[in-house]
């Protein structure tokens, strides 16, 4: 659960970063020049006035429930960075939200609908929650974001093949994604988990089946 909360707090500060053209034009701008640029239909100036009432930041007091209304107004209207922030939101209960989990999921498959790796990864953790959970959606999410080169997310597919959840049980596509997780993690600790469940799905294979899967595994590291 620790390095849950560690992790969503680091996604948490990810989303508050907003966009490129969000960073570019708002991080030195005046709150009158953010909130002229808003009222003109700006979703990045949104987006940004919603930070501000969340940090307390361009001489604005904090003001949760304002943020988030802002927050709201720009995710409704497409506004990617303002949908993953309100998902984390959510899912974690520590910002200008609390904790619900439909929530979350309505504004991070929003934001997954765009595109967004972090809010693909932040459903592959929330559909493992008590009252939100589905094995099949998270296999989703989880093998989207290892598509993506992820590491801990291919040893997640891994397993998912070995054990059946989510997803048929695969020995040949376990063996396949335990080796592509040992090609992208390098501290010796991860990668000995990748071992473990190469080396579990291995005695399901025979030699030329596991060899055969292992090169798969080479062929989608090399897309990546």
């Amino acid at each position: 659960m620790k390095k849950i909360l560690i992790i969503l707090t680091s996604f948490m500060l990810i989303a508050g970063l907003g966009s490129h053209a969000y960073a570019d034009k708002y991080k030195n701008a005046s709150y009158e020049k953010i909130q002229k640029d808003a009222d003109n239909g700006n979703l990045n100036a949104l987006f940004a006035l919603a930070k501000a009432y969340d940090t307390g930041t361009k001489g604005v007091i904090v003001n949760k429930d304002k943020a988030r209304e802002l927050y709201e107004s720009a995710a409704e209207q497409g506004h990617e960075s303002a949908q993953l922030s309100l998902g984390i939101a959510y899912m974690s209960g520590k910002t200008y939200a609390k904790k619900n989990y439909k929530k979350a999921k309505k504004w991070l498959t929003k934001a997954a609908e765009q595109d967004n790796a972090t809010a693909e990864k932040m459903l592959s953790a929330l559909y493992g929650y008590d009252g939100i959970k589905s094995q099949k959606k998270k296999f989703f999410y989880t093998k989207k974001t290892a598509e993506r080169g992820d590491g801990m997310s291919a040893l997640g597919v891994a397993n998912m093949y070995l054990k059946g959840e989510g997803v048929s049980k695969n020995p040949s596509e376990a063996v396949t994604w335990s080796h592509i997780c040992t090609k992208l993690l390098t501290k010796d600790e991860d990668a000995a988990l990748c071992y473990i469940t190469l080396l579990v799905a291995k005695k399901e294979l025979t030699e030329e089946e596991y060899e055969a899967a292992k090169a798969k595994g080479d062929g989608i590291v090399k897309s990546f």
